[in-house]
């Protein structure tokens, strides 16, 4: 099995003191269905995990970003390969949506 992941960002408009926010759905590459349990971490530039959250019954899962910056997400799952995104900027002016595969 592979999972895909759907991310889409909000809030890019804040001012720079404010979180932004990340939000996206973890979804079976197969069947579409989301992933219940999927395990993500929110990798900064060096590779450290700033945050972790488990995605619930919808595989939803929303993320406040501390800082703009470049970021990874890996996500795991019991079934599923350990899957790592390619890096992507956060930044206010830009928005992101993307769409993973392991």
């Amino acid at each position: 099995m592979r999972l895909s992941v759907c991310v889409l960002t909000l809030g890019l408009l804040a001012p720079a003191t404010q979180a932004q926010v990340l939000a996206g759905t973890v979804l079976d590459s197969v069947s579409g269905k989301p992933i219940v349990g999927a395990r993500i971490l929110l990798l900064d530039s060096a590779g450290t995990a700033m945050k972790s959250l488990v995605t619930g019954s919808d595989g939803q899962f929303t993320f406040s970003i501390p800082r703009l910056g470049e970021y990874r997400l890996l996500i795991s799952r019991i079934g599923y390969p350990i899957t790592v995104s390619k890096p992507f900027l956060f930044i206010r002016t830009r928005s992101l949506s993307t769409r993973l595969r392991s």
